[in-house]
């Protein structure tokens, strides 16, 4: 998957940088345009509902916020948090010589806006869900967003997305076994009618994600690659 910030910057990542890497022979795009989900709200379901509700009840919100966030500021708080999602206000007022309540409603204003998201990740191999595989679908235009609604409901997807190109309707899907690939292909096009899998795709091994590297069995390595603030503000 690839950020940019417009398509200028995406065609000459695609046409310029991918294309001058040696033994690259062809390049398939699809660009995603709309998500129906994404897998920062999917859930493994290891907890019961009374433990999620308690888990839930521990988060405190706040409405205060900023009418203005400096850039150079936010772009130092992205960076410490890429590196270490679990930094303090008072470890990160420390690193930056600013106070605790500058950067609390910082953080907070970032949180509103959608600029700054916490999710946690977790190793597939660890997971419960160790198969993950990409579905490519087409669909009825004028079903496409019905269909990308009711495909959220489905447990295993974590990432639904309506996309432009051979396809318009794109799933990322984590599974308990390879043998659920096709099960879950069959679920689908009984489900909902109209929908045509034209294509699959099980991943053998993800190299980075949400900008860090990690191994063979998916654990992080400390290298962090966080995705440029320039880019955000695109």
């Amino acid at each position: 998957m690839v950020g940019a910030a417009d398509l200028n910057d995406l065609s000459e990542y695609i046409m310029g940088r991918i294309r001058r890497l040696e033994g690259v022979r062809a390049t398939r795009t699809h660009i995603l345009s709309s998500p129906f989900t994404d897998a920062g709200q999917w859930r493994l379901r290891a907890l019961s509902a009374s433990e999620a509700t308690a888990v839930e009840r521990t988060v405190v919100s706040s409405m205060a916020t900023r009418a203005r966030v400096d850039e150079q500021l936010e772009h130092e708080l992205l960076q410490i948090l890429a590196h270490d999602g679990r930094a303090t206000v008072a470890a990160i007022a420390r690193s930056l010589g600013i106070g605790q309540r500058r950067i609390r409603e910082t953080l907070t204003t970032l949180s509103a806006r959608g600029r700054l998201v916490v999710r946690t990740e977790v190793a597939r191999a660890h997971s419960g869900w160790p198969v993950h595989a990409w579905y490519f679908l087409r669909v009825p235009a004028a079903m496409a967003g019905r269909v990308g609604s009711a495909i959220t409901r489905l447990s295993e997807v974590r990432l639904a997305v309506s996309t432009l190109g051979p396809y318009n309707l794109v799933l990322s899907v984590w599974m308990k076994t390879l043998a659920d690939v096709q099960r879950l292909e069959v679920a689908i096009e009984e489900s909902v009618h109209g929908v045509s899998i034209a294509d699959r795709s099980v991943v053998l091994r993800s190299l980075k994600k949400e900008g860090m590297h990690v191994n063979a069995q998916g654990m992080a390595t400390g290298v962090m690659v966080p995705l440029p603030t320039s880019l955000l503000h695109g």
